[in-house]
């Protein structure tokens, strides 16, 4: 009888000890971060299934648009996903050529091409052509669309400003998807004493890798191993100039490359060229809220100059109309009262904070 109970605990003590070791296992796995090798395969299957991905040694401008003309003070590059036509159509519409050519600006958008199996909103290369035939104003690159191929588009735009728009006076990046005054910064633009090399825009510091695995902006060690990224400008909109467009171009080819755009262009590229940050941070704003409560007072002054369209692609319009009626009638400046910065009811939303942007 003893015996068998004997046999009976030592059952139960192995199965207990089998159970410990397999959760202290898996708690250990789960908690490590994905080895080289993991790294490894993943980015070789991606390159095999959507060729030019990770690769840009045969670049090549599938449509590219004419150079500058002598009188050019600003070129806008406007990053933009090939297949949202739509957002593209708002932004024209809100500056078609006729108000920018008086306002001496050339833009155009940078895209990338779609492959089949990632067109999500069934945007044909021939339909693309058919807007770059009716606008002129797009170039885009020979690599894939993918959000991780953002920092090629970005740096596919500063090489275009050096090669075909040499001659402007600054330079302009921006998303395509963002509000902005463009008359309040040609205003301050044309006052400003020129510069040899300049970034100027929303200054971002103290910024950290995101390592939860969840988030759209998972950054591995592998990726970018430092605790923190160097102080940088945020991509939705910042202000340059041709000489530090090129310098960022040439810099870009001997620093290894970083799929967050505006990190690794206005950052990691700025490392060794003692290149200065503008801070222009009181002029930007993360809530679309407060672009709406400027619209609502139209003879005063709004706060801001550069936010999101928070997924409303005509207020893009209406803000520029706004914006254009403050510019002409000379808008009165409001008090600490009016402000629209502490005073505006806005909305709280993850994609605000979410991000490594603003």
């Amino acid at each position: 009888m003893f015996t068998n109970k004997n046999k009976y605990l030592k059952c139960l003590w192995l199965i207990y000890g089998l159970c410990t070791t397999v959760i202290v296992f898996l708690v250990f796995y789960l908690n490590q971060e994905p080895s080289s090798v993991d790294i490894t395969i993943k980015n070789a299957l991606d390159f095999a299934e959507y060729p030019g991905l990770f690769d840009l040694k045969n670049f090549a401008y599938t449509l590219n648009s004419n150079s500058c003309s002598n009188n050019t003070f600003i070129i806008l590059i406007v990053t933009s996903y090939a297949g949202d036509i739509e957002t593209r159509s708002a932004v024209r519409q809100a500056y078609p050529p006729a108000k920018l050519e008086k306002l001496r600006i050339k833009r155009v958008f940078l895209l990338a091409e779609i492959h089949p199996d990632r067109n999500f909103n069934r945007i044909e290369q021939a339909a693309i052509a058919n807007e770059h035939d009716r606008f002129g104003d797009i170039v885009q690159g020979n690599f894939i669309e993918d959000y991780k191929n953002l920092t090629y588009k970005h740096v596919m735009g500063l090489g275009w400003v050096g090669e075909y728009c040499s001659d402007a006076t600054y330079v302009i990046k921006m998303d395509h998807d963002i509000v902005v005054d463009l008359f309040s910064i040609v205003t301050m633009l044309e006052k400003l004493p020129k510069r040899s090399y300049i970034l100027a825009g929303y200054a971002m510091g103290n910024m950290k890798p995101i390592r939860e695995r969840k988030s759209k902006w998972f950054v591995t060690y592998e990726e970018y191993s430092a605790e923190k990224y160097p102080e940088f400008l945020s991509g939705w909109l910042y202000i340059t100039n041709p000489n530090t467009a090129r310098l960022l171009y040439m810099t870009s080819k001997s620093v290894p490359y970083f799929w967050i755009d505006d990190t690794y262009v206005t950052g990691l590229l700025l490392k060794d060229l003692k290149i200065p940050l503008v801070r222009l941070n009181k002029y930007y704003t993360t809530y679309p809220e407060h672009l709406k409560c400027c619209i609502e007072r139209p003879k005063f002054v709004c706060d801001f100059w550069v936010g999101p369209n928070g997924g409303e692609t005509k207020l893009v319009k209406i803000f520029e109309m706004y914006a254009e009626g403050c510019f002409k009638e000379k808008c009165k400046k409001r008090s600490r009262n009016d402000s629209v910065r502490y005073n505006c009811v806005v909305r709280w939303s993850e994609e605000n904070f979410g991000k490594p942007r603003i």
